[in-house]
């Protein structure tokens, strides 16, 4: 996740959140904290 690559994806997709887009991850991990999903949903709201 710190490529920027990754970063500007992030990035675009908490803006696309911020204007109010709904914005869905999907994976098929068990539910847990540590699923790339809640790391990447926590990115999105917690980056800058």
């Amino acid at each position: 996740m710190k490529e920027s690559n990754a970063v500007n994806k992030i990035e675009e997709l908490r803006q696309r959140s911020k204007k109010g887009e709904t914005i869905t991850l999907l994976c098929y991990c068990e539910k847990g904290k540590h699923c790339h999903r809640y790391i990447i949903k926590s990115l999105i709201e917690n980056q800058r």
